[in-house]
């Protein structure tokens, strides 16, 4: 009958109206623009995960006489090494930055190291520049390790903060994982570009992402604080939740 097919399309028209509403309701809310910054933040993770286990996982090739960089036993463990180096020389530097320049520049500052490193991965065939990305690796993972939990904590609220936390564990190891299922299985070459990926993903991704109120407020930019928050929350007008934790932070600011 028309008039049954008539009330079909209302009906159908009405449930896809709703289930978008409900999807637009969902990506506006607050605890998903936390656990989007969270986890496009933690992808810094991933990258160093990556980098710090794709060697070991090629290492015998790397090591055999018809390598794409031939190396000795001696110099394959200071390729191994080196990426502990840099990461032991980054940590104090990185926490100075961070408070003069933000948790985002750090953490985003990271891309492109990684991105070199890999460039340089797949264009040479020189030991001693495999020295130099190891170290560059280093310094990448020393800045994240320092920076992405500070940014990880106060751009989540109390509630929310245990689980995003652990954003930093869950993606460092994805990071191991992918080099252990992938490496052995594709070329040099497509390793490198594989890799290569995830800095890139991260970069376009952080962009996007915003600064932490509790910095902001550190600044002195109160009104971007506000507004970040606003945003983080999910609403677009202060109200008494985010009125108490800008004050809290405040506080903290103040006693730091």
């Amino acid at each position: 009958m028309p008039w049954r097919r008539r009330s079909a399309r209302v009906n159908l028209s009405r449930m896809v109206r709703s289930a978008l509403e409900a999807a637009s309701r969902v990506l506006r809310s607050g605890t998903t623009r936390q656990y989007v910054a969270a986890t496009v933040a933690s992808l810094s993770a991933m990258m160093s995960g990556s980098a710090f286990s794709w060697v070991t996982q090629i290492l015998v090739s790397l090591t055999s006489p018809d390598s794409e960089v031939p190396m000795t036993k001696e110099q394959s463990s200071w390729v191994v090494s080196l990426i502990e180096l840099g990461n032991l020389v980054t940590p104090i530097p990185a926490g100075l930055l961070v408070d003069s320049l933000g948790r985002k520049p750090c953490l985003l500052a990271t891309a492109p190291l990684y991105i070199l490193s890999w460039l340089l991965v797949l264009t040479t065939r020189s030991v001693r520049l495999l020295y130099i990305v190891r170290f560059i690796q280093g310094i990448g993972m020393g800045v994240v390790f320092v920076v992405l939990p500070s940014y990880l904590g106060e751009i989540a609220e109390p509630r929310h903060r245990g689980t995003l936390s652990t954003l930093f564990e869950v993606m460092w190891y994805l990071g191991v994982l992918l080099q252990y299922c992938v490496a052995p299985l594709v070329s040099y070459q497509v390793l490198g570009f594989l890799s290569l990926s995830v800095p890139i993903a991260y970069m376009v991704g952080f962009i996007l992402m915003p600064e932490t109120p509790y910095f902001l407020l550190l600044v002195g930019k109160d009104q971007e604080a506000l507004d970040t928050l606003l945003w983080l929350r999910g609403v677009e007008h202060p109200n008494r939740q985010v009125e108490a934790e800008l004050k809290s932070m405040k506080i903290s600011v103040e006693e730091d």
